[in-house]
């Protein structure tokens, strides 16, 4: 404090000083406020990441940063990344995620492997780019000397590259000059396991994997028995192909034809070379059919189509490939009219007997069209002697909720040839009837049938208990779809539990629609049942509050069913730590979309087909949609993206097609390789699930 009351009584020179004093600390109080502003914004911003770390801390750092190699030679790089939990990353050579053949292929763990010949010096750059933010990286160089300067006779492999059907074979031939070499066979891919390469003999008779590995390429070497000159090379392309689908399948499908509900369950077998060679069905008005042929083609992109002859008729599918164990189909129903959608799952049929079905599953039903839509989830405990002792479920029929019925029941043995097998579920809200088709010990198919009210899910194994509002915790994301006072109606959300009976969450719905989009969210929630699992959740949104009842099940997902006015159920996904940005979300995906199209008469829509995302802001898409039986086959689509910091993707779409034409889409990732999506807008009430393929 000043000693004079008045500045104009100081004289000069301590005025001087006061004044300056005044300013230094003025600029210092400015400096500390712009430091706390700062921090507050980056506190703010980063609330909604599941990651504590932001992608402008993210760092990756590469060794060795150069080398130079003889062709056909390998060099292992490592790269570190620093200030994220996901360590992660994607190699790349020459900007090619694993390489290719003219460049040299890199595996999943960095291991870099030089073409077989190369012709004058060149130098390829080696990038490994963080997983958990795709704007971050770091380069290495390599650099390749000619075949000709290889110290001694170089070992080569032939063929150099040969591009393979899946499942198909090819025979490889080492050499040191002219005269054959003995050799070790080994094989690197962009995958940590070991099968997903596919396998080779120790005679060069090299098996592709029915399914591409990530990337596609797979890099086999050759390494001389007695070490007398360098290891060979050779690089191998191998894409979709009829052997892909080869095996028996358990079939779930739903959809509708006007305003009623259509259902199929059964097992189909497809024999790898583009024949149905059997199987059976059960529809949800209650018939039964044997599958006795068909056909089926896959392109090199993983899309499909088959067509399937039954008893009751003959129907054209239109698919894409996940895997060899699993396919998203569009199909109408046999008799060509209305639109299903659903799965296959490969099953196995070693475990078709009762005594695989002992323990704890917990199940979905639902029927998310009709004059009785149907939203059931629960947890039963079989016996593996055909006996259910104990259980409990939630059933919402109609908006009228129905909470925490006992249950038991009964299942006779699954068919020694389908897997087929029917289950009683008695509890005070009557006894279902269900047909059950066995994918493995840990998962069936559940069908029930009836003309008001047929119902379509699954059930699988649930993680041990017991379960406590402590235990069940983190971020989960889930769409659903179903109905809300006869209207078709989806609802989307990220939330999180924080094992204190609190939850946080975005929320989107989407009512005929009439449109609430990622609405930030507070709420409740309470385990009921700590033997089953059994989990009530409260949201409220804008002023509406949301109802939900949750069942542990697999994992660390849920089956989910909504209670309130909206008849929905369906899975609640745990999100993986996963860090969202613009470039994490990026590869070839498998994509499943069906719900009501609402241009004119409403009509149940389903599409299948490859979505592309380049990881920095765009989409491109190949898909084959059905509108009410009607297929428009190869439709383009393209798009963009944004994320949202707190974890969301909004993707606003364009199609020449009439059938689809234009949209917005909220997209939830589950994890890199797993996305939920939702349309947005009056167009359509559409609901879908993506995965990686290649």
């Amino acid at each position: 404090m000043s000693h004079y009351p008045d500045f104009e009584q100081a004289p000069a020179g301590e005025l001087r000083a006061i004044i300056h004093h005044a300013l230094s600390r003025a600029v210092r109080i400015f400096a500390i406020s712009l430091a706390l502003l700062s921090l507050l914004f980056a506190v703010a911003c980063g609330s909604g990441s599941s990651s504590s770390s932001s992608s402008s801390t993210v760092t990756v750092s590469i060794s060795p940063a150069s080398t130079s190699l003889d062709a056909g030679q390998q060099i292992a790089f490592t790269a570190t990344v620093s200030n994220s939990k996901n360590t992660a990353v994607i190699w790349k050579v020459n900007g090619v995620a694993g390489g290719n053949a003219t460049y040299g292929t890199i595996t999943a763990s960095g291991t870099y492997f030089a073409p077989g010949t190369v012709s004058s010096t060149v130098t390829e750059t080696i990038t490994a780019v963080a997983d958990a933010d795709s704007s971050v990286s770091a380069s290495a160089t390599v650099t390749l000397n000619p075949s000709s300067t290889s110290t001694g006779t170089s070992l080569t492999i032939n063929p150099p590259f040969v591009v393979l059907a899946a499942g198909s074979q090819q025979t490889f031939t080492a050499q040191t000059g002219t005269s054959s070499a003995t050799v070790v066979w080994t094989l690197n891919c962009q995958s940590l396991v070991n099968s997903d390469c596919g396998t080779i003999s120790t005679s060069g008779v090299y098996s592709a994997p029915l399914t591409p590995p990530p990337g596609g390429n797979v890099t086999v070497s050759a390494t001389p028995s007695d070490g007398s000159t360098n290891t060979g090379y050779s690089s191998v392309t191998v894409q979709y192909s009829n052997a892909t689908l080869a095996g028996q399948y358990a079939l779930a499908f739903s959809g509708e034809n006007g305003s009623t509900p259509i259902m199929l369950a059964g097992s189909i077998t497809f024999d790898g070379a583009g024949h149905v060679t059997g199987g059976t069905e059960d529809s949800g008005a209650g018939s039964s059919a044997n599958i006795s042929g068909g056909s089926y083609h896959i392109g090199t992109d993983g899309r499909g189509t088959a067509t399937v002859q039954t008893s009751a008729g003959t129907s054209t599918w239109q698919f894409v490939v996940v895997n060899h164990s699993t396919i998203f189909v569009t199909a109408p129903d046999s008799a060509g009219n209305g639109t299903m959608s659903g799965e296959l799952d490969l099953q196995n049929p070693t475990q078709f007997n009762s005594a695989v079905i002992s323990g704890n599953y917990t199940f979905v039903l639902r029927c998310p069209a009709g004059s009785a839509p149907l939203a059931q989830v629960g947890t039963i405990l079989a016996n593996g002697a055909g006996g259910i002792s104990q259980g409990l479920q939630d059933v919402n029929v109609s908006g009228g909720a129905q909470s925490a019925l006992n249950v038991t029941g009964t299942f006779t043995a699954p068919s020694a040839s389908t897997g087929r097998g029917q289950m009683t579920l008695t509890s005070s809200y009557g006894t279902q009837n269900l047909i059950y088709y066995l994918v493995d010990a840990t998962h069936f198919k559940l069908l029930q049938q009836g003309s008001t009210s047929p119902a379509i899910g699954d059930a699988v194994k649930q993680t041990a208990g017991p379960f406590s509002t402590a235990g069940i915790n983190g971020k989960f994301a889930v769409v659903l779809y179903g109905l809300n006072s006869a209207e078709p109606a989806s609802f989307g959300s990220q939330f999180r539990l924080d094992g204190l009976g609190g939850s946080a969450a975005t929320v989107s719905g989407n009512v005929n629609g009439n449109v609430q989009t990622n609405v930030t969210s507070t709420g409740t929630y309470a385990v009921t049942n700590a033997t089953f699992g059994r989990t009530q959740l409260s949201l409220t949104a804008n002023g509406k509050t949301y109802q939900f009842v949750l069942y542990p099940a697999s994992g660390e997902d849920a089956y989910m069913a909504e209670v309130d006015s909206t008849v929905a159920a369906g899975h609640a996904y745990a999100q993986q730590g996963f860090v969202i940005t613009t470039g994490s979300l990026a590869g070839n995906f498998a994509t499943s979309l069906s719900g009501s199209n609402l241009s004119g008469s409403t009509s149940f829509e389903s599409v299948t087909g490859q979505t592309v995302i380049n990881g920095g802001g765009a989409i491109t898409a190949t898909l084959d949609a059905s509108l009410n039986g009607n297929v428009t086959a190869e439709t383009s689509l393209t798009a963009s993206y944004f994320v949202d910091p707190t974890g969301f993707v909004t993707v606003a779409y364009t199609s020449p097609a009439s059938a689809l034409n234009t949209g917005t889409l909220t997209l939830y990732p589950i994890d890199a390789q797993r996305f939920l999506s939702m349309e947005i807008d009056s167009n359509r009430v559409l609901t879908g699930f993506s995965e990686v393929h290649n």
